[in-house]
């Protein structure tokens, strides 16, 4: 039992290492923003809670046309600080 333990509680931490990464990064997809906040909440993600969720880590989201298509993703908010 000790041994399951052991693999949770490393399971955990890289559950963690990974959300944390997020918190390091200047620029975050929208998919993995919302693998985050899947990660730390127990509700359904959707636009506004996630929205939410980044604003209270610091991130703002962008948009911006790349050949011809918009694409979404969060990056840090330097103003909030």
């Amino acid at each position: 039992s000790t041994l399951m333990r052991s693999s949770a509680a490393s399971d955990v931490y890289k559950r963690q290492n990974k959300s944390m990464d997020i918190e390091n990064k200047n620029r975050v997809s929208v998919e993995d923003m919302r693998a985050c906040y899947a990660e730390r909440f127990p509700y359904a993600p959707n636009n506004q809670r996630i929205g939410r969720f980044a604003k209270q880590i610091g991130f703002r989201l962008t948009k911006q046309m790349v050949k011809g298509q918009i694409i979404s993703f969060y990056i840090k908010d330097d103003i909030s600080k």
